[in-house]
């Protein structure tokens, strides 16, 4: 009986397939990415969890400190203002970015002379470096020798200072906003384009008008990619840090002390690595928090329009 187990045993072996090669192939091209991601991205996350235990000035040795830095954390004022200051910055620059972004998108779409070439156009700003573009509108707002103060005064406008406590704030969300229009225009007409045409035409059979149509139509098939923005959107607007650095440098006073730009300060300013790394911790949780609110109230995203 034990003979007729080993032969069947040897048969189920010889039966098998060889190992197919491709997927040996496959799994070595992921491997630099996969590589790359534990690297630069996992080790990092997983240290700067750590890290926020302790107190470390980068010199000497790290010093355990447990809870203290998220103690200290809630009990710093500036902490708190940064939270609200960027909470206000994200409630200017979303809705008026896709909004002016849904606007270009209605006027893109249509065959206008020349739309191509616009096309073209809006996407610069996108393309080029943040800092180069902080620093050119840091000229053309000059409060004294600006541009566009002088374009104002041409107009018999009074001069404004665009850097002050209640305007600073503004306009960083000015610039952002000329600044990254162009990709959410861009992901918002890949979206409109993908839209079939044959929903128009049937609404159109009774009787939908251009209003309609992009109420019932484009905007309900445009979840997803509205979605997609919105989390993006959100990331990169509670991230924001070269516009400031280089416009305003948290001034004046700490009107534009921006979250990310306070981490930067108690990191590479104050060599308080591990309060930075806690507040960094803190960014991963909220960010986290409202991508999930927000994939919960996107949760609907697909429609069956046959």
């Amino acid at each position: 009986m034990r003979q007729g187990a080993i032969e069947a045993a040897v048969r189920t072996v010889k039966k098998r397939k060889p190992l197919n090669r491709n997927w040996l192939i496959g799994y070595l091209f992921i491997l630099p990415t996969v590589g790359a991601y534990v690297i630069f991205s996992l080790i990092p996350t997983v240290a700067v969890f750590v890290l926020s235990l302790f107190a470390w000035d980068l010199v000497g040795s790290p010093a355990f400190m447990g809870i203290d830095n998220y103690i200290r954390m809630f009990k710093d004022p500036l902490f708190l203002k940064s939270l609200k200051i960027t909470f206000t910055y994200v409630a200017y620059n979303i809705p008026i970015q896709y909004l002016l972004s849904i606007l270009l998108v209605l006027a893109l779409k249509r065959p206008l002379r020349g739309v191509k070439a616009f096309r073209v156009i809006y996407l610069i700003p996108w393309v080029t470096t943040p800092v180069a573009i902080a620093i050119v509108w840091k000229w053309v707002l000059s409060p004294t020798g600006g541009v566009l103060n002088y374009v104002l005064d041409w107009f018999g406008v009074d001069k404004i200072n665009w850097f002050s406590s209640a305007m600073a704030l503004k306009s960083i969300v000015m610039v952002n906003v000329w600044q990254y229009t162009g990709f959410s225009t861009l992901i918002m007409l890949i979206g409109v384009q993908s839209i079939p045409q044959i929903f128009y035409e049937s609404s159109q059979v009774d009787g939908a008008g251009r209003v309609r149509q992009f109420f019932h139509i484009t905007l309900p098939l445009l979840k997803p990619t509205l979605l997609f923005l919105l989390v993006t959107g959100f990331i990169g607007s509670f991230q924001v840090f070269d516009s400031v650095y280089t416009m305003t440098d948290g001034g004046p006073g700490d009107s534009t002390s921006v979250y990310y730009f306070v981490i930067y300060k108690h990191a590479f300013q104050f060599l308080e690595m591990g309060y930075a790394s806690a507040m960094s911790v803190i960014l991963f949780v909220i960010l986290m928090l409202v991508t999930l609110v927000q994939l919960r109230l996107f949760r609907n995203t697909t429609y069956d329009l046959s």
